[in-house]
């Protein structure tokens, strides 16, 4: 499991927003995508016991 204080250790990240100009031009989302490398800062690994167990395999 991750670090249950993680959230407050880590600053808040959010896309960049695009330009008005831009988006009502099409019925895209509002953020932009987000960089890999902050998605990954973020994500807490996997717990080896919750990926070695025959329900992880199943789904």
């Amino acid at each position: 499991m991750g670090k249950p204080t993680g959230f407050m250790e880590t600053a808040r990240q959010l896309p960049d927003r695009r330009a008005v100009e831009e988006r009502i031009l099409d019925w895209l989302e509002v953020y932009g995508p987000f960089p890999e490398h902050a998605l990954k800062a973020k994500a807490a690994p996997a717990p080896a016991a919750l990926t070695n167990t025959s329900w992880a395999k199943r789904c």
